[in-house]
């Protein structure tokens, strides 16, 4: 069984998922391969050069440099998505295979919009209130509050989530409420 985690930065899908492998879930983080594949993949990275000028330094993605322009327009960040989509899915496909018969938690942020959802029996999507996203991802990733505003306004509004996913889980107030609201949902799948 292949559950889809889903739902915007900051909401708190990363709570979910150390929760989840702690519980012996098998976690597969679409983001952990984007990065591989940005360090590693050699056509990915030509294929991300091509689409976006100046983003490759000695044959390595500069994530930075890349998401202070994706993260800036919702066009650019759509484009990137059409380019590294095809290597997050053939990896996401390869790393289920392996798992044979565990359930696993595929982490990830662009789910639908990927169309990772294909491989998933479920879908959950974790959403917070924006100011509470807005809080974390300027607690965790060290950005500026307008970069934070920026990266919020070009992801999908909650509305997407609750039109794609299966359940929607809410985190916003106590963690322990949230996890238990998690394992509420789980138990109705696994």
């Amino acid at each position: 069984m292949v559950i889809g985690l889903t739902g915007p930065t900051g909401s708190g899908k990363s709570e979910v998922s150390k929760y989840l492998k702690k519980k012996g879930f098998f976690i597969i983080d679409s983001d952990k391969i984007v990065k591989d594949l940005y360090a590693n993949c050699n056509e990915c990275i030509d294929d991300v050069g091509r689409h976006f000028e100046g983003v490759v330094d000695n044959n390595v993605v500069n994530k930075k440099k890349l998401a202070g322009i994706v993260f800036k327009d919702t066009k650019l960040l759509t484009k990137l998505c059409e380019v590294v989509n095809p290597y997050i899915l053939n990896q996401i496909e390869t790393e289920i295979n392996d798992r044979d018969g565990e359930c696993v938690i595929l982490d990830a942020p662009t789910l639908f919009e990927s169309g990772a959802y294909r491989l998933c029996d479920y879908s959950l999507a974790i959403l917070s209130e924006k100011q509470i996203c807005l809080n974390r991802i300027l607690d965790r990733d060290g950005i500026s509050y307008y970069d934070a505003i920026n990266r919020i306004n070009v992801q999908p509004q909650d509305d997407f989530y609750i039109k794609y996913a299966n359940e929607i889980v809410y985190n916003n107030g106590k963690l322990s409420d949230f996890i238990k609201d998690v394992e509420n949902v789980l138990q109705k799948w696994v």
